[in-house]
């Protein structure tokens, strides 16, 4: 089904089976992980049908406020990516922004079309801040786990409505499950005080330095 592509990986099928979805890469690439493609095709497959690419390669270095960069990530990544409800158009999944994980839907009927699920409302100054995580999908019911380094891990059900539109019209509610606590005050106090650090070289690449608060360090 998918001659002539270098790779392809976690094949998910809609719910009615007429459509079929996933990551893949029409070139090759020797590192362990990659910029990878979103692929689509309707099935049953049909003689000489080829899979058609939703979302390409990314090779655009993004700015700070951009809300997507392109598939990236390891094989475990894409463990939970999956269609929505009985959607056959709109395609649920995590991937790395500049090395925070965050959840995507893309519709497969319009090429390129992918909406980050900024389901917490931050801001431009907010977009770095925490890591989210797709632990499953359940129907239109997204269970995602969002964490700081400042702050213990919070496990959030997200509900996917009015799928029979067009992607910005699906509405997104969220009910919070359960919330990790440090009983210890102290310890509550340390953790609360630590800072992350973004270090940019003049290449782009960046990395990230954590610690304790100037306060604390004093």
């Amino acid at each position: 089904m998918n001659a002539g592509e270098y790779l392809g990986m976690q094949p998910r099928f809609s719910k009615d089976y007429s459509r079929l979805a996933y990551i893949g890469s029409t070139d090759k690439f020797l590192a362990h992980s990659s910029n990878y493609q979103l692929k689509s095709m309707s099935w049953p497959v049909g003689s000489n049908q080829q899979a058609e690419t939703i979302i390409d390669y990314v090779d655009e270095y993004p700015s700070d406020d951009c809300h997507f960069s392109g598939l990236y990530g390891y094989q475990m990544s894409y463990l939970t990516a999956n269609f929505l409800g009985s959607s056959n158009r709109y395609y649920a999944f995590m991937s790395e922004f500049k090395g925070q994980n965050r959840l995507y839907v893309a519709d497969l009927e319009n090429k390129g079309e992918v909406r980050w699920i900024n389901f917490l409302g931050k801001t431009k100054e907010q977009y770095r801040q925490g890591e989210y995580g797709l632990l499953g999908l359940h129907g239109n019911v997204a269970i995602v786990r969002y964490s700081q380094c400042n702050s213990p891990s919070r496990v959030y059900a997200l509900f996917f409505q009015h799928l029979d539109g067009n992607l910005n019209d699906i509405q997104v509610e969220h009910v919070l499950l359960d919330e990790n606590k440090l009983h210890s005050k102290e310890l509550s106090e340390e953790v609360r005080s630590i800072r992350k650090d973004i270090i940019k070289l003049d290449n782009g690449a960046e990395g990230y330095f954590l610690r304790l608060s100037d306060e604390k360090l004093a």
